[in-house]
């Protein structure tokens, strides 16, 4: 006879019924754990977490952005320079300059 049970992961939840019941959560639970990282403590799933992000900007520039504003309309004129980001590029360090001024702002 089959046996309905509920899977639950914290963003969905999904109801099955199966006489594998059993087999099924085991082998969801094992999938699900090595997609975090394989392990149940804190420390370890930290650990596989930072592992994958800096997998995942390794190929990314990091280059800083350079921004050179106008110092006496400096918010319009940010916002023009800023407006048409995409998300890499707030990440990026940021090198910001003043119209006739030659210092650097690393800020």
């Amino acid at each position: 006879r089959d046996q309905i049970f509920t899977l639950d992961d914290g963003y969905q939840r999904v109801t099955l019924s199966s006489k594998n019941r059993n087999e099924l959560g085991a082998l969801y639970m094992h999938f699900l754990s090595r997609k975090i990282g394989g392990s149940r403590n804190f420390q370890d799933k930290q650990e596989f977490f930072w592992k994958v992000l800096k997998a995942h900007h390794k190929d990314q520039s990091r280059k800083g952005i350079q921004v050179v504003l106008n110092r006496y309309d400096i918010l319009n004129h940010a916002f023009e320079e800023i407006s048409d980001f995409r998300v890499k590029n707030w990440c990026k360090p940021w090198a910001v300059s003043y119209v006739g001024e030659r210092g650097i702002d690393w800020g």
